[in-house]
């Protein structure tokens, strides 16, 4: 059984004629890279994941499925290089559509002529105008509740046992904000 799994595996790496851009193992490195600005650090987390041995389990992955989906879909599915935003348009139940770009730490939701920017810095999520005005920003607070800030300063806390009976589906929780907006 090991013989045929070793054939299989060598065929497999031999015929699929595509040499892509290896994503997979390049988020390993960009992640390994950015463990710490220690080089000793890095050089032991490196030392740690090539033990695991996720290095290896990364490149075998690329060479057998994220490169074949790159050469016969045109793009590899998972995005390591962080200079190229995911871009996805989303249908909204109006039935108009808004295009969010994905930039690591930053979300830009388009829609129209409106451009909004989502961000995370630290623990806080800001929201902002496409031309950097705060709209409001979310930030943990005291026993697991949720605090909302807005432009004028005004904080809304809500508590951990309101955002439990939330409930546990999307469409359950927008119902739960939007009545709760309407207090």
């Amino acid at each position: 059984m090991r013989r045929v799994l070793l054939v299989l595996s060598a065929i497999a790496l031999t015929q699929s004629a595509c040499f892509g851009s290896f994503a997979a193992t390049r988020s390993l490195y960009q992640f390994n890279k950015g463990v710490s600005g220690d080089k000793w650090v890095r050089w032991l987390a490196f030392l740690g994941l090539t033990i695991i041995p996720a290095y290896q389990l990364f490149a075998l992955g690329d060479a057998l499925i994220f490169n074949s989906i790159e050469f016969w879909g045109g793009s590899n599915p998972i995005n390591a290089d962080a200079s190229e935003p995911r871009v996805r348009e989303v249908m909204l139940a109006d039935g108009s559509t808004a295009r969010l770009v994905d930039e690591g730490d930053t979300l830009r939701i388009e829609q129209g002529d409106q451009v909004l920017v989502l961000q995370r810095v630290g623990t806080e999520l800001t929201l902002a105008t496409g031309d950097g005005t705060v709209i409001s920003t979310v930030r943990e607070g005291q026993g697991g509740a949720v605090e909302v800030v807005d432009a004028e300063g005004n904080v809304d806390v809500v508590r951990a046992d309101e955002l439990a009976a939330a409930g546990e589906t999307p469409a359950q929780v927008t119902a739960w904000a939007l009545a709760r907006a309407g207090n």
